[in-house]
């Protein structure tokens, strides 16, 4: 995601790149247009953020990997607030919704939002899953509905290709025996990152979630096979479903599926994306990357979006694009907001204002760059 928004930034006709902190030693020392693919730009990647907090850039894209450390990212951007910069991040997933019941206030939102406000700036997380297509997304199509009876929101992608192999294989648990703790599968992992989704939906639509219920399913392969990111043996695990389903005055009203595998044909009774971009043949048989996510709104109309990314063929390197320009092109609005954190019901209509153009180049896939 980092790279990518890098990319965007420096594209990007109303924004100007200033600074670039990095956190590995590959890309310490390189310009920041290397970094991305394209020619040099001038500013040099430092794993010193000093001159970037006593700089005077307006805002930080916050990137930074955060699965297994969020109080450390909260940290990193408590610093950065607290020294006068708006932050547009895509890191601690749950802070898509501040105000989301279970979010732990005196470790999360409290420290946050204190910086925010001593530095007169303001703070938001976004992204595609969350930060669009599960929240932003339902409620726009919400506004042409006359009733609403519930509504559900379901992630189909194929995670072969995703670049960072420590999340699929440590932290999902692909490719690992049934027996294996995957972080991903504990119990109330998946309510603590997508909750807020279901809240945010909630506060969106005028009503409160009494109760969550979660659900996690792992099943193996019968067979082994090879993905672009690493081997699947027989007897591992292969495809991972999991379902937040919100409670309105008892009733089943707001449902995130997240059905996830690492081959296409794996759990074929689950739900299946239907896509019209045919995935790209990377040589490794069924393991192609299909993804899509699917809005249903049941009520008066009863509506169903399917929302397609692809970049080359890629629907995963689409989503992760899509995810990252969000956060870019949400900038100009964060920092024209009233300082505190912020969520998507806080912001005007993000749009791609300025950004039309003909395609210039391949965007940078993190597979082929320092990461």
């Amino acid at each position: 995601m980092g790279v990518i928004a890098l990319r965007g930034v420096i594209d990007h006709p109303e924004l100007q790149l200033t600074d670039l902190v990095v956190h590995s030693d590959t890309k310490a020392g390189r310009d920041a247009g290397e970094l991305c693919g394209i020619a040099p730009v001038g500013v040099v990647a430092t794993q010193d953020p000093g001159p970037m907090l006593a700089g005077d850039a307006d805002a930080v894209v916050y990137a930074a990997a955060a699965n297994l450390r969020p109080l450390e990212a909260v940290a990193d951007m408590v610093s950065i607030l607290r020294a006068g910069k708006n932050v547009v991040s895509c890191s601690v997933v749950p802070l898509v919704y501040p105000d989301a019941p279970g979010l732990d206030p005196g470790a999360f939102t409290d420290p946050l939002r204190r910086a925010a406000l001593d530095g007169g700036v303001s703070f938001f997380t976004t992204g595609i899953d969350s930060g669009f297509a599960n929240d932003v997304l339902p409620l726009a199509l919400s506004g042409v509905s006359r009733v609403i009876d519930a509504v559900r929101v379901t992630e189909m992608f194929n995670y072969a290709t995703y670049p960072d192999r420590a999340a699929v294989y440590e932290i999902l648990g692909f490719g690992k025996p049934p027996e294996y703790a995957a972080f991903a599968a504990q119990p109330g992992i998946f309510t603590f990152g997508w909750g807020p989704v279901l809240h945010q939906l909630a506060a969106g639509l005028g009503v409160k979630i009494d109760n969550i219920e979660e659900s996690n399913e792992r099943i193996p392969t019968t067979e082994s096979f090879d993905t672009p990111t690493g081997h699947v043996a027989a007897g591992t695990i292969a495809a991972m479903r999991s379902t937040l389903t919100g409670y309105v005055a008892g009733k089943p009203t707001f449902v995130v599926d997240h059905v996830t595998r690492m081959r296409d044909d794996i759990a074929p009774d689950w739900p299946q994306p239907q896509v019209s971009i045919p995935p790209k043949d990377l040589g490794y048989g069924p393991a192609t990357g299909r993804g899509v996510y699917r809005v249903e709104i049941d009520g008066s109309p009863t509506m169903r979006c399917e929302f397609e990314m692809a970049e080359d063929h890629d629907h995963d390197l689409g989503a992760r694009i899509a995810g990252a320009s969000r956060m870019v092109n949400a900038i100009p609005a964060v920092c024209a907001a009233a300082p505190g954190l912020l969520s998507a019901l806080d912001l005007p209509l993000i749009t791609g204002a300025g950004l039309v153009r003909p395609v210039d180049g391949p965007t940078p896939d993190s597979r082929l760059v320092g990461r």
